[in-house]
This record gives C-alpha cells, sequence and structure tokens, in this order.
C-alpha cells in the first residue's frame, strides 16, 4: 500500500503538500530564467496563483 504522508521529525507532510512544494519551486526557477533577460519578475504571479490554489481548496 502506498503510504500517503511522510515525517520529518515531529512534523507531518502529505506527499500532496510536498509535491506542491516541489512544483512552485520548480516553476519559480524554470520562470526566473527567461524573466531574468527580459526585467519580468515572475514570483508575484506564482505566489498569486499559489494563495488562489490554497484558497480554493479550503
Amino acid at each position: 500500500m502506498l503510504q500517503q504522508s511522510i515525517a520529518i521529525g515531529p512534523m507531518g507532510f502529505s506527499l500532496h503538500q510536498l509535491l506542491i512544494g516541489f512544483s512552485f519551486m520548480l516553476a519559480l526557477l524554470v520562470g526566473a530564467l527567461p524573466g531574468r533577460r527580459r526585467h519580468v519578475p515572475v514570483s508575484d504571479t506564482l505566489f498569486t496563483l499559489l494563495l488562489l490554489q490554497f484558497s480554493a481548496r479550503a
């Protein structure tokens, strides 16, 4: 059976939370490379999308 959470010390994280965090960091990295050349901030858009995603789940 697939374990759906990971415990790191006293903290426990679900795999869904870890995948969202990993994909967010990957999107920041991928978006920062072309954004740096064109002087376009990517972090504002990503944080807005992350906030909307978390508020839609609640």
